[in-house]
This record gives C-alpha cells, structure tokens and sequence, in this order.
C-alpha cells in the first residue's frame, strides 16, 4: 500500500506492508515534525508503483521521500491513473533526478554529436551513470563515435568566431594565421575538447 501525507506545505510519499505498520509510521511522523498530519489517501500498490510515482513527482522533490505540496500530487492521491514505467531504480538519488528532469535535453544534445563527458559536465553526472540511460537503439559505438570526432577534426573550412575578440574567420586556419595560435588547439576548443587556445576561446558559427 502507498500513502500520501500532507505535513504543513510538505506531501510524504511513501510504502508500507500493512496497515499495522502505517499506523506506526504515522505515529512516528506525528512526533517528529512541527506540523499536523493530514492522510491524503492511501492507494493498493507495490515498490514498483511507489518508484514510478516518486519518478513523476520528482520535480517537486524537496528531501527523502517528502515533496513540496502541489496540487499534481494530490489529484493523483485521490484519483490515481496510469504512470510512465520508471527508468531509475533509485529516482530519488540526486544524480538520477538531474538525469529525469533533463533526459529529453541530453537526448538531444546526444543525437547531436556531443560527447558523453561533455554531456556528463554540462548537466553535472557523472558519465558511467549517464550511459546507463541512454537507450540502447540510440548508441554510438565506437567507431561511429571515431568517425564523428573524425569529421570534427577534418573539417577545417567552417566560419568560426573568437569571442573575446567578437570577431568572425572564414576558417580555422585563417584564426591561426590572424592571431598566431597552433591550428589544432583552436580546432580542439571549437570542438569541446580545450576550453581555451592562446588565451581565447572559439566556436563554429551557425553559418555552416
């Protein structure tokens, strides 16, 4: 069985075996916060349903199994209805939550080419909890992922902009030439493998 607990502007969301040992957490909830405590509801449901239930609200998480009150919760509470599977054993752990609250974002920038250590900084993950989540239809292997980084590389006549400067080069090595900084290095730093070369940072342009 899982119950929802209204507690000041706080819902517990939480499972328990049997009514015998509800009562007993309640009890407990009841003297350990300032707050009165008010039973939502209680549905019939297992771990599984508790897990795809703590996955959707995770938006509104505040700490352990309790959210900040929002009425989403509550319309669920009294009328419940059907759920996305959950993909995170654990929704609750801060890194599944960044991972949950951003998937379509890293999805995205997957699909696009980014790295999977650019994507674990950008989003603050660590990467061999990222890959676990990236569905496997969607997966580069590494060759396809040489190859892309290959293109990178090679592709040495795309407009780029020096943003310290705030000006614009028909090409890498026209940068090099102009400012005097290696080739390789600004072409690392377009590409998001240096954060600077020669004390500037570049990027491509959308004009490619």
């Amino acid at each position: 069985m899982i119950y929802f607990i209204k507690a000041g502007d706080f819902i517990k969301i939480g499972y328990t075996k049997n009514d015998s040992t509800f009562k007993v957490r309640l009890q407990t909830y009841s003297t350990s916060n300032p707050y009165d405590i008010e039973v939502i509801n209680i549905i019939e449901g297992n771990v599984d349903l508790e897990k795809n239930i703590l996955n959707y609200f995770v938006k509104y998480h505040c700490k352990g199994e309790w959210f900040y009150f929002n009425e989403e919760i509550i319309k669920y509470a009294k009328v419940p209805f059907e759920l996305p599977i959950s993909k995170f054993k654990k929704p609750l752990k801060e890194g599944n939550k960044i991972i949950n609250e951003n998937f379509d974002k890293i999805i995205t920038e997957y699909k696009n080419g980014m790295s999977l250590q650019k994507i674990s900084e950008k989003f603050n993950i660590n990467r061999s909890r990222l890959i676990k989540h990236i569905p496997e239809e969607i997966k580069r292997t590494k060759n396809e992922w040489f190859k892309l980084n290959d293109k990178r590389l090679n592709n040495r006549n795309r407009e780029i902009i020096c943003h310290e400067n705030n000006q614009t080069y028909i090409s890498i090595s026209e940068a090099s030439r102009q400012l005097n900084i290696n080739k390789v290095s600004i072409r690392r730093v377009c590409i998001g493998k240096y954060k600077q070369a020669g004390g500037f940072t570049f990027n491509f342009t959308n004009n490619n």
